[in-house]
């Protein structure tokens, strides 16, 4: 899975930005058996692409869809999301969030 995420200044737009991803990829979706391939109508469904997080630096942040997963919608609907929830794409990184102490 890829390492680039979303940014994006504000959590308004990271909410309504993933929340155009569910209903562009039809939310919620069914699972699939992982040994057989079947699907799992009756098991729980994806509801949801991410959670957003908010960074130390103040922004909002959650994984980018995949590039292979996003060739099945055009180059417009593309577009107009990227223009409706202004973004940039950034490689994860550990520093973005508190460290957690071991004890």
């Amino acid at each position: 899975m890829s390492n680039l995420y979303y940014v994006f200044e504000n959590e308004q737009t990271a909410l309504a930005a993933e929340a155009t991803i569910c209903i562009i990829a039809g939310a919620p979706l069914i699972g699939y058996n992982a040994l057989t391939g079947e699907p799992e109508p009756d098991k729980q469904k994806t509801e949801r692409w991410a959670i957003p997080q908010q960074r130390l630096d103040g922004k909002w942040v959650f994984q980018k869809v995949p590039s292979e997963k996003l060739e099945e919608y055009s180059q417009e609907t593309i577009d107009n999301f990227n223009a409706t929830y202004p973004n940039t794409l950034e490689e994860y990184d550990l520093n973005w969030f508190p460290q957690v102490e071991e004890v």
